[in-house]
């Protein structure tokens, strides 16, 4: 079987700066890692809300428990996730989809 991983992260950016955002993964407990071409990168110029979204198609090819994250870096200024700008709390998530083969 495969996985389809959507994740929607709600953030509120103060300022320009660049976001990135990857998504990680672990299996068996062994440590996360990098899940290549799964990342996207944000260049911001203004204050804003703003929700941001990946969706990634994994083949794990395990019976091992496997477990995702969303990293994030920006590169300058603030984020802040699960919040707007202005402090209002807002949720995000991680979906997972188990698909057939």
């Amino acid at each position: 079987s495969k996985i389809l991983v959507q994740s929607i992260i709600n953030i509120g950016i103060s300022g320009t700066m660049e976001l990135d955002l990857q998504l990680y993964k672990d299996v068996g407990g062994g440590g996360y890692s990098a899940v290549s071409n799964s990342g996207i990168t944000q260049n911001r110029i203004t204050t804003t809300n703003s929700s941001e979204s990946m969706l990634f198609l994994d083949s794990p090819s395990t019976t091992s428990a496997v477990s995702f994250k969303v990293y994030y870096k920006v590169s300058a200024n603030t984020v802040y996730i699960n919040y707007t700008y202005s402090g209002d709390s807002v949720g995000s998530s991680i979906i997972l989809m188990e698909v057939g083969a």
